[in-house]
């Protein structure tokens, strides 16, 4: 099967309106230390039927003859409740397809909730003694791959992806997958698409109004929205109104170790390849995102010092800029700004003529070993599934933008170039240390890449 290096992104309703109860994901490394879960973007075409040397033999494989499962009771596992919510149009429509599911296949469909706390643990212990607590485990890809695939902890769809769908549309891109969640031929997670989060930059709508800025929506077509813009905008709106030496508004605030992984992306980097296994902490582009946080931390001192505090902070008023995860719209929108805030892509860095998404994470579903009849239990999850998108906004962009020009750059991310980090979850604690000494001033970027190259390679080698 041939696996396409690129990912061209597509919207996604219902996959994208579960994605924004993930704020933060236990099995994808999410936390307070810059991991947080974030997710939904592209999807290519997939070739539907398996390859011939992954897939069972054909006297092994399972037919419709046994639909019948005797009252089994099919368990999906998240870290929130995923029972449908009749109070939706989804919900409705979900609602419908269990009940039809579970007469056509003699089963109860179960939704099982773990905490953050306790989900990670529970699934690994449950596999490994062969009683998993669900069939299929829904969580963000950097908490499974390559870990715990490589562990033989999940199915691959190569293996399990063997029956004819109910309907022509219940095909899983697979090499769209691959690409996020897959490794030696084998793909892991699935879904209707392999959507990721939109990363983006919010910004308060009154300061830019109040200084007499024109809306940064204007410099995205024409290509002004640089990273040049971003800092001249920052250093003009970080302002010292009572004189103490100290700002009262600021240009710019967010975690740092996020904003560096976005920015090494969202400039066409990559942190460690997957094609050649080498770290790429030293190459031109991750040390210009390095070198640029550096400068806007401690020369240009534009950055409200505070990390996560930024989620309480920004919808004060006192913060223009806030790179930032598309789950925060939300709360930013139930906030006192209220619908004083907009969104953008992130900056083009130098060269960039494209604005790239930055991602690091796919939220999907994998299949648990030890699954009796998988093939038939990914069947039933595919009938479940909402496949056709309805016209008009989804929901979950509805949820976290307030204006139709927000919205717009949400979608247009979705459908444009993805830069995704395949192994978010192997080095994310140090992409965050590198990301604090920057802020810190600590280490400039050449340190940096001189200090944690090779430890982001031994990571890499499993050392």
């Amino acid at each position: 099967m041939i696996r396409s290096a690129k990912i061209k992104k597509s919207s996604a309703l219902l996959f994208s309106f579960i994605l924004v109860m993930m704020l933060v994901s236990a099995c994808s490394g999410g936390n307070k230390n810059g991991n947080a879960s974030s997710p939904p973007a592209s999807s290519q075409p997939a070739d539907p039927s398996p390859s011939p040397a992954s897939s069972p033999s054909e006297s092994a494989q399972p037919t419709e003859d046994k639909a019948d499962l005797g009252g089994r009771v099919i368990k999906m596992a998240a870290n929130w409740d995923m029972t449908p919510n009749e109070e939706t149009p989804e919900g409705v429509i979900k609602v419908e397809k269990q009940k039809a599911v579970e007469e056509k296949y003699n089963v109860k469909i179960e939704y099982v909730t773990l905490s953050n706390e306790e989900y990670k643990d529970k699934m690994i212990t449950s596999i490994t003694n062969g009683n998993p607590v669900a069939d299929m485990f829904y969580m963000g890809s950097p908490g499974a791959v390559p870990s715990l695939t490589k562990q033989g902890m999940f199915l691959a769809l190569e293996d399990i992806d063997v029956l004819p769908p109910a309907e022509e549309n219940q095909v899983i891109p697979r090499d769209a997958f691959y690409n996020v969640a897959g490794h030696d031929d084998k793909t892991y997670a699935f879904g209707t698409n392999a959507a990721v989060d939109k990363i983006g930059v919010y910004y308060n709508r009154k300061l830019f109004a109040d200084n007499g800025l024109p809306d940064p929506h204007t410099w995205i077509d024409t290509k002004e929205w640089t990273w040049d813009k971003f800092r001249e905008l920052a250093v003009q709106l970080t302002k010292d109104e009572d004189g103490d030496g100290t700002p009262d508004q600021w240009g710019s605030m967010t975690y740092a170790g996020d904003w560096l992984w976005f920015m090494i992306l969202a400039n066409g980097g990559q942190i460690m390849d997957k094609t050649t296994g080498k770290q790429m902490l030293d190459d031109p582009k991750s040390i210009e995102a390095m070198d640029y946080i550096y400068r806007l931390f401690n020369e240009d001192k534009v950055v409200r010092p505070g990390g996560w505090e930024f989620m309480g902070e920004f919808p004060k008023g006192k913060i223009a800029l806030l790179p930032s995860f598309s789950w925060y719209g939300g709360t930013i929108k139930a906030s006192e700004m209220g619908d004083g805030y907009g969104f953008l892509p992130m900056p083009l860095g130098p060269g960039q003529t494209e604005y790239v998404n930055p991602a690091r994470q796919v939220n999907a579903f994998f299949m648990a070993k030890g699954v009796k009849d998988p093939e038939i239990v990914l069947k039933i999850w595919k009938e479940l599934q909402i496949w056709e998108v309805p016209e008009g906004h989804s929901e979950y962009d509805k949820a976290q933008y307030a204006h139709e020009d927000d919205i717009a750059v949400a979608e247009k991310l979705a459908n444009g170039p993805t830069n995704f980090d395949f192994f978010a979850g192997l080095h994310g604690g140090l992409i965050d240390e590198i990301g604090n000494k920057l802020a810190s001033g600590e280490m400039t970027a050449a340190q940096a890449a001189q200090t944690y190259g090779p430890q982001l390679q031994a990571k890499f080698d499993g050392k």
